[in-house]
């Protein structure tokens, strides 16, 4: 195959990229504008939603920049603005779906801002009970264990220990056969 057809090839692949770079683009504006995966499959002729979907994903991480990823933010402003404005009179008058779709809209902005205070979470274990404190405890029995028993349990850890290099051992030789 010649240099030319080679180039040909490369520049056509450039061009796919481009393209696909600029409907995954329009995906993600459709997307904060409202448009549902379907409807996004539909007007940007993607096979399902399950693709336009994946093009939204793609077009968000293309945005690693941070003065694009500002841009949409505010345009995402603007437009959360303007709903805000069109459902604020009604829900002072009492409207309970307009208060309802206001205070919505507050917690997507205070969001998008970064105004919400992080979520605590803390470590739990199967049964819903809080970690640290069921370690705590454990830690407590333990001081009041005799000094045999903590032997006992020393050595029990070790031989677990053990237990786990003999058998990391035994699987590393069983993967070289």
């Amino acid at each position: 195959m010649g240099r030319g057809k080679l180039r040909g090839a490369a520049e056509k692949t450039a061009e796919h990229r481009i393209e696909a770079a600029q409907r995954a683009g329009e995906a993600v504006r459709l997307r904060l504008a409202g448009a549902d995966f379907k409807a996004i499959a539909e007007q940007l002729g993607y096979q399902s939603a399950a693709s336009a979907y994946k093009a939204v994903r793609r077009g968000i991480e293309a945005l690693k920049a941070p003065k694009e990823a500002a841009e949409l933010r505010d345009e995402q402003r603007l437009r959360l603005g303007r709903l805000l404005l069109a459902w604020y009179p009604k829900a002072i008058n009492g409207d309970e779906k307009a208060v309802s779709a206001v205070l919505r809209l507050l917690e997507r902005m205070a969001k998008l801002d970064g105004l919400d205070a992080p979520v605590k979470v803390a470590q739990t274990d199967s049964e819903g009970r809080d970690v640290d404190v069921r370690r705590e405890a454990f830690v407590t029995a333990l001081a009041k264990l005799p000094q045999e028993a903590l032997q006992v349990l020393a050595g029990l850890r070790e031989q677990v220990q053990a237990g786990a290099a003999v058998e990391a051992i035994t699987d590393e030789r069983e993967g070289e056969r």
